[in-house]
């Protein structure tokens, strides 16, 4: 049997997500549609196809995601390519999404697809020297080379981040790990002081009362939501941050929760994703099929990480990234993307 609380978990904080998706986008959906309720319908509609991805992952046999990972990482980095063409479309300043007539996030694809290479790949034979990952590291340095120039560096470090833990769980020396942090950060300065407009927003994040209305605007109208929310709330679809909030419906959408709901229904919300993310991690663990063991391993490190950064965007512990809220925000790609890869880990949890 799948297990029950990954299912529920995941059930309620998808009704809290299409009940703040409502709230918090009624004011730009009727002066932008003449319909409040234009993304809610969207992410209801949305959430009805991840519950059929979810549902047809959970009833295939996961041995058989086995074949997928060389094509998928091959499918996901022509996605990515992709945004190098006309079919790539330009908004809020970043190359992320591609269209077809459907728009969807080529960086969203890459997580489930590194998560499965590298669970294929490091089931395949114990990795017990560093030449023995040159062709995963490669591949993964390539997808990030790509989602960095976008820019999304958000997802760069969430995916860089997952499959660094991914590799933990090999049997390479303790000295390669404790070299590839300080590297990794290294790179990450570099990238962010090639790039005037991540220094603007550190500045931003480091005093963002200082330029209240430009650099540190979404953080200024970040804190003030969750002040304005106090222990109880103002209410559902009482927030007056979601007129000014920036992104209120997708990357933000966590203050208004804080403001709406309040401290404790916000902390309960917290809560159903520690659980959720704990129960995954202990499918995998228990798992006694070491591809098994790495893929549910590395979808549940994607998922954990992006709920982490999110929320330390919002409460002021990380400079804005750009990442919305797995299972919350509003975006179809994201969303179908996790309830397929939720599907994935049950399907694990099967056995």
């Amino acid at each position: 049997m799948p297990d029950s609380v990954i299912i529920i978990m995941t059930l309620m904080i998808l009704a809290i997500g299409i009940t703040m998706i409502m709230t918090s986008s009624s004011a730009f959906a009727i002066n932008n549609t003449g319909n409040p309720y234009y993304f809610l319908i969207r992410q209801a509609r949305l959430a009805l196809v991840g519950v059929v991805a979810a549902t047809l992952a959970l009833l295939t046999p996961y041995k058989w995601f086995r074949a997928l990972a060389v094509p998928g990482v091959i499918a996901a980095g022509a996605a990515l390519v992709l945004l190098f063409t006309p079919f790539a479309v330009f908004l809020n300043g970043a190359t992320r999404w591609i269209d077809f007539g459907i728009q969807f996030q080529p960086s969203e694809t890459a997580k489930v697809a590194l998560a499965l290479f590298w669970a294929w790949w490091l089931a395949r034979r114990p990795v017990r020297r560093i030449t023995q990952t040159v062709i995963p590291l490669a591949i993964t340095a390539v997808f990030l080379g790509i989602i960095v120039k976008e820019p999304d560096l958000g997802t760069a470090f969430i995916i860089a981040a997952a499959c660094y833990l991914l590799l933990l769980q090999s049997e390479l020396s303790a000295w390669w790990f404790a070299a590839a942090a300080p590297a990794g950060a290294a790179a990450l300065v570099w990238i962010i002081r090639r790039n005037p407009y991540q220094e603007r927003r550190i500045a931003g994040w480091l005093d963002p009362w200082e330029d209240p209305t430009g650099d540190g605007l979404q953080y200024v109208q970040t804190q003030l939501a969750f002040a304005r929310g106090e222990l109880f709330g103002v209410g559902v679809g009482a927030s007056e941050q979601k007129y000014r909030l920036p992104e209120s419906y997708t990357d933000s959408i966590f203050a208004i929760v804080g403001e709406e709901l309040g401290f404790f229904l916000t902390l309960m919300l917290v809560v159903f994703f520690v659980v959720l993310i704990f129960r995954c991690f202990y499918v995998a663990n228990k798992c006694q099929d070491d591809f098994g063991r790495f893929l549910a391993f590395g979808l549940t490190a994607m998922l954990a990480l992006q709920v982490c950064v999110n929320m330390a965007v919002m409460t002021g512990l990380m400079p804005i990234t750009g990442v919305t809220l797995p299972l919350v925000s509003y975006g179809g790609t994201s969303l179908i993307i996790t309830m397929f890869s939720i599907g994935v880990i049950l399907s694990v949890s099967r056995g």
